[in-house]
């Protein structure tokens, strides 16, 4: 849609939920005004949502919800939808 329809750029958002970070290298200004309306619903401690590692030059776009209480679920429990939705329904 970003590319064929652009007059409808201003009105498209999407949402992750848990989400790896996936995309690699430079982080060119055109290609990041993409994601602008993205948001990433992160539960504190999700594993998922710390790898792969940053060091090796990955990163989320977008902006980053995070919800949830530390120490409240074990790494893996933060991911598990149920844990998720219950934690946005108090956000």
């Amino acid at each position: 849609i970003w590319f064929n329809f652009p007059n409808l750029r201003d009105s498209l958002y999407g949402y992750g939920f848990g989400a790896p970070r996936v995309i690699w290298g430079l982080r060119k200004r055109s290609f990041l005004k993409r994601w602008r309306n993205f948001l990433l619903v992160r539960n504190v401690n999700d594993i998922v949502t710390f790898v792969p590692p940053a060091i090796l030059g990955y990163y989320h776009v977008g902006k980053i919800l995070e919800i949830g209480e530390r120490g409240k679920y074990t790494s893996i429990d933060a991911h598990r939808p149920e844990n998720i939705l219950t934690e946005l329904k108090k956000a």
